[in-house]
């Protein structure tokens, strides 16, 4: 190989990687332009004080503050007494949805303080939503 194709070889080895680069990059910025982003207004509320015998409701509301649809895919929580609801339904771009957790506090007296994770297709993937208060006979 002479020393005009070894220039021209290592030219066009230069070229497809600087071509793939660019690709890799173009295609990186349009999937950051294009994402679904969950913003609550609230991500802990505190009840005060609520009776042992009566559940307390606790309802978060968010809005798609991206410019793509998204969906709740589950509410988890690590305690039995915390039964969370949430929006079904697709949330267009700039839609609102909410997630409600009915927190039983049967045989907890005192201080509570308990979380739930919302697990979404958002950019920013999952959030925590706090609730805690005090519960009283």
């Amino acid at each position: 190989m002479g020393l005009g194709q070894a220039f021209h070889m290592k030219f066009k080895i230069f070229f497809l990687l600087l071509a793939s680069l660019i690709t890799k990059a173009s295609l990186s910025q349009k999937s950051d332009t294009l994402y679904a982003e969950m913003t609550f207004i609230k991500t802990s509320i505190d009840t005060t004080t609520i009776k042992v015998s009566t559940p307390a409701t606790f309802k978060y509301f968010f809005q798609n503050t991206g410019n793509m649809s998204l969906t709740i895919r589950y509410v988890g929580s690590l305690c039995n007494c915390i039964i969370p609801v949430w929006s079904k339904e697709t949330i267009k771009a700039g839609g609102w949805g909410w997630v409600e957790c009915v927190y039983d506090p049967q045989g907890h007296l005192g201080n509570f303080s308990k979380q739930v994770i919302v697990y979404s297709d958002a950019r920013n993937g999952s959030v925590n939503l706090n609730m805690k208060g005090y519960t009283i006979k």
